[in-house]
């Protein structure tokens, strides 16, 4: 009688691995990849000044760097929609949240239940980060 065979394979899923020291690009800065990019970017541009943008392009252009419609270019109750949701977001109700030891000045709207989102000081559990009035 055959005995089962079973073979144990490992695969290195994050393809992580440790590098020597020269492997390292240590001289190059974030600066200079950001100015390579930049640049590379701007030749692109300029190799093809007559060309116009298809409507395709201009949608994933607009969806990557989160360009906002205009109210005149929503439908009427979408525009609503997003005036009602402006003038909520504007106002600030939590002014302080308490975390543990330490007590933070909030800066902006915080989306809280109607209940904890117009108090003074919400208090927060530092472990489970449960919020109390």
């Amino acid at each position: 009688m055959s005995q089962p065979v079973f073979v144990s394979s490992v695969v290195n899923r994050r393809l992580d691995e440790w590098v020597d020291k020269n492997r390292l690009a240590l001289t190059k800065t974030a600066k200079d990849a950001v100015q390579k990019n930049t640049d590379q970017y701007l030749n692109e541009l300029s190799e093809q000044p007559e060309r116009k943008i298809t409507r395709n392009q201009k949608r994933k252009h607009d969806e990557i760097n989160h360009v906002q419609k205009t109210y005149a270019e929503m439908d009427p109750t979408t525009a609503a929609l997003e005036k009602e949701h402006e003038a909520i977001t504007k106002v600030k109700y939590v002014d302080k949240i308490h975390i543990g030891n330490y007590e933070i000045d909030a800066w902006y709207f915080s989306p809280f239940p109607e209940d904890y989102g117009k108090q003074p000081k919400l208090w927060v559990c530092e472990y489970c980060l449960k919020y109390m009035k």
